[in-house]
């Protein structure tokens, strides 16, 4: 859907502001927020953990057990479930 005048002219003008005075600390400490809804930030913070949680399990294991008995394995290499040919 296309934006009425006044909206779009607003926000043409914000932009030419932000422009204008990108060099102003005060500017660019506004630039760099940015809202995002608190289920996503919440859902990035758990993914986060887990993925800590899993590597410090992966190290703890690697540490105590026989050495080479735990192969590393690359993270990419993980991630693939099958490969069809």
């Amino acid at each position: 859907m296309a934006l009425r005048r006044a909206p779009r002219l607003r926000g043409r003008y914000s932009r030419a502001l932000v422009e204008k005075f990108k060099f102003m600390p005060e500017i660019k400490r506004i630039k760099k927020h940015t809202h995002l809804p608190k289920r996503v930030l919440k859902a990035a913070a758990i993914k986060e953990t887990t993925a800590g949680t899993r590597a410090k399990r992966e190290r703890n294991r690697r540490a105590h057990s026989a050495k080479g008995s735990v192969p590393k394995v690359a993270r990419k290499k993980k991630s693939v479930w099958r490969v069809d040919e």
